[in-house]
């Protein structure tokens, strides 16, 4: 139905709709701390709790510095927003001057940052803002390894020629939930900054703990390797050593070749072969009943049908 000559679908796209009236481009920074959850579990709970609030504190004071917001913390992640692209830029590059800061030779922070910024139409939330440029942010500073700033093409785009500030193209990069693939910009400041911070190694109190679990391995490695496969019928027993009943596990004293214990393994190798929970049980308990018999220690062998 046409009214004085114009479309109704005409008029009603001259109307502005609510949600467009509440939408400003907005530009987004996203920092994540790399090697949090390695962090945490070297140094441990209470170490990353005060990591975490010194990551906030220092997020607060750089991006507040230069004109945005933190408008949410998750631990080991800031979100913030700004009302230009230059001012995003600036903090990116302050964000990563504080993180890398050294006093004494010792960094003030003991991990590097990664960063993303997008820019574009969001609309204001209760507590945040929703829009495509923050799934965005999100995604580039996934992209961003330590110590690297990673930027859309518009946040470039807008902020035009930035003093003390260069872009570097990148190759195009997919990224998850958007259909074509998205050109990332690398900001590099022109000036030179500190080295990122190395990962921290685990204190001595939690490497004793990880020196006794290798030392397990290793041994679980060599009983392993122990293990002496026989084949029912033909095969009979390597040289030397004593002969073992079928479908039994047995203990083999390396000095002599003879049988210290042998257990009988019911269902026979079709059961010891089965599904791995089932396997597990039927090794764990053949190990204990021969551990009940005298001398044990030596190499063991099975046989199969």
């Amino acid at each position: 139905m046409e009214t004085d000559g114009a479309p109704s679908g005409a008029k009603r796209l001259d109307r502005p709709q609510a949600s467009e009236t509440a939408s400003v481009v907005h530009t987004f920074l996203i920092a994540d701390v790399r090697g949090y959850t390695s962090f945490t579990h070297a140094r441990g709970d209470e170490a990353a709790g005060e990591l975490a609030a010194k990551f906030a504190a220092l997020a607060r004071e750089a991006v507040t510095a230069t004109g945005g917001e933190v408008i949410e913390l998750r631990g080991d992640e800031a979100l913030c927003v700004f009302p230009s692209a230059r001012q995003a830029l600036r903090a990116a590059v302050e964000l990563q001057i504080r993180f890398r800061e050294r006093v004494e030779g010792q960094p003030v922070f003991p991990l590097g940052i990664g960063i993303g910024l997008a820019a574009g139409e969001a609309v204001s939330v209760e507590g945040g803002y929703r829009g495509a440029a923050l799934n965005l942010a999100a995604r580039l500073c996934s992209l961003a390894t330590a110590g690297q700033i990673l930027a859309s093409e518009t946040v470039t785009s807008l902020a035009g020629t930035l003093e003390g500030v260069r872009f570097v193209e990148r190759r195009r990069v997919r990224v998850k939930g958007l259909e074509k693939p998205v050109r990332a910009l690398e900001v590099v400041s022109e000036v030179e900054l500190p080295p990122v911070p190395d990962a921290p190694q685990p204190s001595a109190r939690r490497r004793r703990p990880l020196m006794l679990a290798a030392g397990a391995m290793i041994l679980v490695g060599g009983i392993t390797a122990a293990v002496v496969e026989l084949t029912r019928g033909g095969g009979g027993a390597p040289a030397g050593v004593a002969s073992v009943a079928p479908d039994s596990l047995a203990v083999v004293d390396p000095n002599t070749n003879g049988l210290t214990g042998e257990v009988r393994i019911p269902g026979g190798p079709s059961l010891v072969a089965g599904p791995k929970g089932r396997l597990g049980r039927e090794r764990r308990q053949a190990s204990r009943d021969a551990r009940g018999s005298p001398d044990f220690g030596g190499g063991c062998a099975r046989r199969g049908r």
